[in-house]
């Protein structure tokens, strides 16, 4: 082996040893971190669920003529205290 290849052989080493552990360090924790990933999206999905089941309650109340009846005597009822309220 001639000069110029033991020098590169010794740097290449003397870089890239220092770097195993973290190399094999982030190997090692792949699976974990798509564990973690999966267990998010599966978080998340629920949460996007129980919204949608919560918006299409609340446009069920939105949208019934009950509440709107109800909306109507509440507006007259503060309409006709003011108008009351004008003429003392």
């Amino acid at each position: 082996m001639d000069w110029p290849t033991a020098t590169l052989l010794i740097v290449l080493l003397s870089v890239g040893l220092p770097m195993l552990p973290a190399v094999l360090k982030a190997w090692r924790s792949r699976p974990r971190q798509a564990e973690a990933a999966t267990a998010t999206v599966h978080a998340l999905e629920q949460e996007v669920t129980t919204l949608r089941e919560r918006v299409t309650t609340l446009e069920a109340i939105v949208t019934d003529d009950g509440y709107r009846l109800t909306r109507e005597i509440d507006r007259l009822e503060s309409t006709g205290r003011e108008a009351v309220g004008e003429r003392q």
